[in-house]
């Protein structure tokens, strides 16, 4: 964990894994269960995570304001053919014939 601060700003960087996320990428939560075993969830869509700030005597400094992201990393591929497709066709159309 590494903490700043400047003035009134108090800059906090956590690990993701402190917050609980086994995947923040995919918004995927730790949840220890009753039996012992740990599991995952989803973060529900549109859910946000906070985080308070108390000083000695738990009064509250400040406000919290919850954060929320999309999902990253997601995969999308589409398929195309490269520049040297035609190259490639005729050896194969060549191959075929000569075979």
């Amino acid at each position: 964990m590494t903490v700043a601060s400047s003035g009134e700003v108090l800059e906090l960087r956590l690990p993701w894994a402190l917050l609980g996320f086994a995947d923040p990428s995919s918004r995927t939560l730790t949840v220890p269960r009753a039996d012992g075993t740990v599991g995952t969830e989803q973060l529900p869509e549109g859910a946000k995570i906070g985080l308070g700030v108390f000083d000695g005597a738990g009064r509250p400094l400040g406000r919290p304001a919850g954060r929320g992201w999309e999902p990253w990393q997601r995969v999308v591929s589409h398929e195309r053919r490269k520049a040297g497709w035609p190259v490639l066709r005729r050896a194969f159309a060549d191959a075929a014939r000569a075979g």
